[in-house]
């Protein structure tokens, strides 16, 4: 490879480097990238510094045809200079920069039209490069610490790995670079508000020596003549300096909006935190019991959407405009499910009544028309005799048969169920003897027992 006056003995540096440098990028590829599942490394170590040339560059990287490289390399010592191979430009579309050299990796930066990178390494159609101002990663809370100056994080652990989304999951891998303890991280916002920062993921502008990839089709050469190394410099003093932020969004006042001015982006962050007050108050509602208005929450964070356009800040706002959508929709299935439970427990108690009840009826209750035992009695002022039925001692229906199917004197003394058309209602006269039961037609008789054999 034909190198240029100003990196040539940089790179011929690289080559002379000693032999167990490439041994110990190899095993990182080989086996570290497992490490734990938030962010730190195991206890082999990592190597000390990303060899510059192609063919060490891609032995370090080395990973299965299945899965894309993740082997961690450690930040380059103090005072050692990086190496690295030549600057490119995005080109007019822009660029992608992705935690793995493939296209389903997930998207740590978006740099814009002429925006200056600098290549490490290459592999294939992929070029393994530096931002001037870092990527946007998720590192987990339990390694990080407030530093002294606002809006700026320190690393408290040793090989914490930085993921380009805020999960472990295998869809998340890491960058191969780890960070140590002491960095300084500049800070973007965190994904749970409501959790300590312990328990939660803190986006972060990754540190220098951070590296990802891009495909090289969508860079170019500088041009003939261009100083790279001073446009490099002018790239990273510009990128994004140390200054006050809020927690809820340091990219808001970072400058990683759309081009917003620093009145979008002061509208933005207070967009974000009235989000952030609105969707505390009804998390705090629902777990008192009350009804949560997960609805004005998530039109904040819309606005602010709307406001951010594109960045990390508007990506921000969308996660927590997903998490108010998550939150509502889980409140409402938790409604729908108590309602179910209580149209149950109601179907349920008056199941259990229903039961009592038919517990103390009698077995013959709602069976017939009429219950008792068949008399034959003589009415004063009538030619034919008439046919009572009496229960309890008392007369409850007189029986006629109008269709001629049953001869009802052949059930005298005889303890009968009748069901039929009632003819008549019962007559209450001034004397017991000259009141009436109801009249019934009887079409159905059933014998329930008799005083003397049938």
């Amino acid at each position: 490879m034909k190198l240029s006056a100003p990196q040539s003995t940089t790179a011929r540096a690289a080559v002379r480097a000693p032999s167990q440098c490439l041994l110990a990028a190899v095993l990182c590829a080989a086996g570290l990238s497992s490490g734990l599942a938030h962010g730190q490394s195991g206890s082999l170590p990592t190597p000390a510094s990303t060899p510059a040339n192609n063919n060490t560059a891609g032995a370090a990287t080395q990973a299965p045809a299945t899965a894309p490289a993740t082997a961690p390399a450690a930040a380059p010592k103090q005072g050692e200079t990086p190496k690295f191979l030549r600057y490119v430009r995005a080109k007019a579309e822009g660029a992608k920069i992705r935690n793995i050299y493939d296209a389903q990796g997930l998207v740590v930066l978006e740099a814009k039209e002429g925006d200056v990178l600098a290549v490490y390494g290459e592999r294939g159609e992929w070029l393994e490069v530096e931002a001037p101002g870092g990527f946007s990663v998720w590192v987990f809370g339990e390694y990080l610490a407030p530093a002294a100056e606002a809006g700026t994080l320190q690393v408290t652990g040793e090989g914490v790995l930085m993921r380009p989304s805020p999960s472990s999951a295998t869809d998340s891998l890491p960058l191969r670079q780890r960070l140590g303890r002491g960095e300084r991280l500049r800070l973007i916002g965190r994904r749970d508000l409501s959790k300590p920062m312990a328990e939660d993921w803190v986006n972060v502008w990754s540190p220098p020596h951070a590296r990802a990839w891009v495909a090289s089709a969508q860079v170019e050469a500088l041009a003939a003549g261009v100083d790279g190394a001073k446009l490099w410099a002018a790239a990273v003093a510009t990128a994004r300096p140390m200054v006050s932020t809020p927690i809820v969004d340091a990219s808001a006042k970072a400058g990683a909006g759309a081009g917003a001015g620093a009145n979008d982006q002061r509208a933005v962050a207070a967009a974000i935190e009235e989000g952030e007050r609105l969707l505390s108050a009804a998390r705090a509602a629902e777990q008192s019991g009350g009804a949560p208005d997960y609805a004005s929450a998530k039109a904040a964070f819309e606005k602010a959407v709307g406001l951010a356009g594109t960045g990390p800040s508007a990506e921000l706002a969308q996660q927590r405009v997903k998490l108010c959508s998550t939150y509502e929709e889980a409140w409402k299935l938790t409604q729908d499910l108590r309602a179910h439970e209580a149209a149950q427990a109601d179907a349920l108690r008056r199941r259990e009544e229903a039961l009592r009840k038919a517990e103390n009826r009698n077995v013959f209750d709602g069976r017939f028309d009429a219950r008792g035992w068949v008399e034959r009695v003589v009415v004063k002022g009538e030619q034919q005799p008439i046919y009572l039925l009496r229960f309890g001692g008392a007369a409850s229906a007189e029986l006629v048969c109008t269709s001629g199917r049953l001869r009802l004197e052949d059930f005298l003394d005889v303890e009968v169920g009748v069901s039929g058309r009632e003819l008549r209602a019962a007559i209450v006269g001034p004397t017991a003897a000259l009141s009436r039961p109801r009249e019934i037609d009887v079409t159905r008789l059933e014998v329930i027992s008799a005083r003397r054999p049938r």
